[in-house]
């Protein structure tokens, strides 16, 4: 064989591995790439989502009562801050249930959905209180609307642990 042939082998050999090694890396990098998506919209976003559930609950609505029976706020705004927090809520739960769910999460899920009905029942009823500007009946949610808004708030919180 050439002197010069060997030289060509010499260059074409390596490169052609590095090429191919290149290949597999950019190949390789697109996978990870997509699995950090995935991890991120199926995980980060969802607990974002369930925090936001928590939080219309457990703080936005409950404080809502609270200050109402203080006097702080008016029964319009707690109406205002209520409705606010329901619609926040039914736009994250929606979120949060188009994200890919493994069998625990479904599970939960399911538990979660059955709590929403005594909750969603509890708020209307507070919310016809409220609009009927009836401040007794508003005061008489201050306390025993945490026994049905706490249960969905632990329930939330195990799948936000899961």
């Amino acid at each position: 064989m050439k002197l010069s042939i060997k030289m060509y082998l010499g260059f074409a050999i390596p490169a052609f591995v590095l090429i191919g090694v290149g290949t597999y890396a950019l190949y390789s990098f697109r996978i990870m790439n997509q699995q950090l998506g995935t991890i991120y919209d199926d995980r980060v976003v969802p607990l974002t989502q369930l925090k936001v559930i928590s939080d219309q609950y457990a703080v936005n609505i409950i404080d809502a009562v609270n200050k109402t029976d203080a006097g702080l706020i008016s029964m319009t705004q707690t109406l205002q801050m209520i409705e606010a927090a329901e619609q926040a809520t039914q736009e994250n739960w929606q979120a949060y249930l188009k994200t890919e769910l493994t069998i625990e999460e479904k599970k939960l899920v399911d538990e979660v959905q059955a709590l929403f009905t005594p909750v969603n029942r509890e708020i209307a009823s507070l919310k016809r209180a409220l609009q009927s500007q009836d401040l007794v009946r508003v005061k008489a949610f201050n306390g025993p609307l945490y026994q049905v808004i706490d249960p969905l708030t632990i329930k939330v919180q195990e799948l936000t642990n899961l």
